[in-house]
């Protein structure tokens, strides 16, 4: 497996079996990644106390066990999309200390076009939506932000399957999801109540 990268002092970035290796009893909630001039982006991974959920009572619940994962320095833009991102959108907002932006999307058979605020270039921005079925909507979010000239994008849901996240980690900074089931599922099976 890979070794340490960046040098002495450099965080040691493990692949994930090697990780989980290292950890025995625990589970990785939350992979991350940073740019880097030489190397890349570098996956790592943030491990929390084992979790075995995969369901959620309704969407803010979804939020509220999303939201002490989404740890961002500094002032951020938290984006809600709009309507179902938006409960899970007012959890990590509130835990962040700011407000929620809404987000609104349209989806048909041309594609999907997302509707951004003004005044997002040279910000931090947060993405929050109730799941991840395919990553097409959110791929396409990240890159209108690039468009729009963000400085750091950071997608944040309560569930994004396995097969949808190396996708999503070349077009975001950082994906953070509390569940990440091995193969894509209707998001429907992971709530009670999608309201």
């Amino acid at each position: 497996g890979r070794g340490a990268r960046g040098g002495a002092g450099a965080p040691r970035v493990w692949p994930l079996r090697s990780a989980l290796l290292r950890a025995p009893g625990r589970v990785p909630l939350a992979l991350g990644h940073a740019r880097s001039s030489v190397v890349g982006r570098v996956p790592s991974v943030r491990f929390a106390a084992v979790s075995t959920r995969s369901r959620f009572a309704d969407l803010a619940d979804g939020g509220r066990a999303l939201a002490p994962l989404v740890a961002v320095a500094g002032e951020v833009v938290v984006l809600g999309v709009v309507p179902r991102g938006l409960p899970a959108a007012r959890e990590v907002a509130g835990a962040l200390g700011t407000t929620v932006v809404p987000l609104p999307v349209d989806r048909d058979d041309t594609g999907v076009r997302p509707h951004l605020p003004a005044g997002l270039a040279g910000r931090t921005v947060v993405v929050v939506d109730e799941g991840v079925e395919t990553g097409t909507s959110a791929r396409t979010i990240a890159a209108a932000l690039r468009e729009a000239g963000v400085a750091r994008s950071v997608l944040a849901v309560p569930v994004c399957p396995q097969e949808a996240r190396p996708g999503l980690e070349r077009a975001y900074d950082q994906v953070v999801a509390v569940v990440r089931p091995l193969a894509r599922r209707s998001l429907d099976w992971h709530y009670d109540r999608r309201e």
